[in-house]
């Protein structure tokens, strides 16, 4: 908690994974969260499989910035 806490991001890494389908299907989004885990980079990995979606990951000063677009 501490960590997430000092990190300043409104999305924890538990729910970071859990946006990424709606927002997919949605067409896209944005949003801040920490580091993600493994659990999130898998789910990042199928969805690309199965949406016609770009998902980027980036470091974004101490966070991390996910973006869903579609192409």
């Amino acid at each position: 908690m501490a960590a997430y806490l000092d990190a300043g991001v409104p999305v924890a890494e538990h729910l970071a994974d859990q946006l990424l389908i709606p927002m997919a299907l949605a067409g896209g989004g944005r949003f801040r969260t920490v580091p993600p885990t493994l659990h999130t980079t898998t789910n990042i990995d199928v969805i690309r499989r199965f949406l016609d979606v770009s998902i980027d990951v980036a470091d974004a000063g101490g966070a991390t910035e996910i973006t869903v677009t579609k192409p």
